[in-house]
């Protein structure tokens, strides 16, 4: 039996910072997720995962920036 290919999805960028001990790390959102990924300094064996990813709330959501409906905008467009 062969596998098909299976699409991937953009959930986010990840953008780089660097925390209080000067490591660096990746962190994205998508409205109220934070994603964090971060280098497994705990890692013993070579199955053991490089890095781990994980989730919380996003504190700071990002503000809904769709523009508010004109009246020139006629009622017939789906989105």
């Amino acid at each position: 039996m062969s596998e098909e290919k299976q699409p991937m999805v953009s959930i986010t960028g990840l953008w780089v910072g660097t925390d209080k001990n000067q490591k660096q790390y990746m962190a994205g959102n998508t409205g109220g997720v934070r994603y964090w990924v971060f280098k497994n300094t705990n890692k013993k064996n070579d199955n053991d995962p490089d890095y781990i990813l994980k989730i919380s709330q996003n504190i700071k959501p990002k503000p809904d920036t769709k523009p508010a409906p004109s009246e020139d905008v006629a009622d017939d467009i789906p989105f």
